[in-house]
């Protein structure tokens, strides 16, 4: 069934942060929260960002801190931060602070939902929360935009939305389950995800999606598009697997390599990027 983005946006939860004084130099690991800080025009306050932040202000860039999932402890000792902003999942890094003696706040980044949440929380720790209102309301007014806007046939694709796999092979595939924001953008904008499991990242052989039947396969593997292009992955699916209804009807369809994937800011091209891939010829 189409899930409004409304509802996601009714729903979204405000969680204070608990401080008495905003933090003057904070550290963000995950370049979701680093582009969130920025929407709300925080960014001065950041001191260290990890290797995979975009940034994309006039301020000047903050040192960078190691990769996300590996962050240079080291380093965040030197920068001496008042605050980490990091995943829920990063529950060894989270230990390291707690050790440390450093403060931090963990945000969950699996749904829409997540995006607002995170807004609002990082709008009450900076004193930004006008900013925070007004970036929840346009996000949500643009997906619910696009949504409104989309013309969803009688019979919905039912779309299967792969996120990992081995290079120049289809083994170790990972898709995407429900309840995660990128098959949330799928049912808002009129498609059904081919799997209906309870996995949250499913791992499927070829002969388990074929099995799922899916009418369109949906790419989403910036690193690898970057390293082979998109066309050699079209490739293997082209000689592995031509049995299957979506290749022999061309609809294995490759996301662009520049494509940020993360619940952020980003969610808006991602829908659109996704509406163009279900609907275009």
């Amino acid at each position: 069934m189409k899930k409004s983005i409304l509802l996601l946006l009714l729903c979204a939860l405000s969680i204070a942060a608990g401080l008495a004084a905003p933090p003057r130099r904070v550290i963000s690991v995950a370049p979701s929260l680093t582009d969130l800080v920025q929407a709300i025009l925080a960014e001065e306050s950041l001191v260290g960002i990890s290797d995979y932040c975009v940034w994309e202000s006039d301020v000047p860039e903050p040192p960078r801190i190691g990769k996300t999932l590996a962050p240079s402890k080291e380093e965040i000792l030197r920068l001496k931060p008042d605050m980490v902003l990091v995943y829920r999942e990063q529950q060894g890094l989270i230990t390291f602070l707690i050790e440390a003696g450093i403060p931090y706040l963990a945000f969950a980044h699996t749904t829409i939902g997540d995006i607002y949440d995170t807004l609002y929380r990082l709008g009450e720790l900076f004193g930004r929360e006008a900013e925070a209102a007004d970036k929840v309301r346009e996000i949500g007014s643009l997906l619910l935009r696009l949504e409104r806007n989309t013309e969803v046939p009688d019979v919905p694709p039912r779309v299967l939305i792969i996120v990992g796999r081995e290079p120049g092979s289809l083994k170790n595939i990972y898709a995407v389950g429900h309840g995660d924001f990128l098959s949330e953008l799928l049912e808002s904008l009129g498609a059904e995800n081919a799997y209906e499991g309870s996995l949250a990242y499913p791992r499927f052989s070829i002969e388990g999606i074929a099995a799922l039947d899916p009418d369109l396969i949906i790419e989403i593997l910036p690193d690898l598009a970057r390293a082979v292009g998109t066309e050699a992955l079209k490739k293997d699916w082209k000689a592995g697997a031509p049995f299957l209804r979506a290749v022999r009807n061309g609809k294995v369809k490759e996301a662009p390599p520049g494509l940020r994937v993360e619940p952020s800011t980003e969610v808006i091209p991602l829908a659109h990027t996704l509406k163009e891939m279900i609907y275009a010829d």
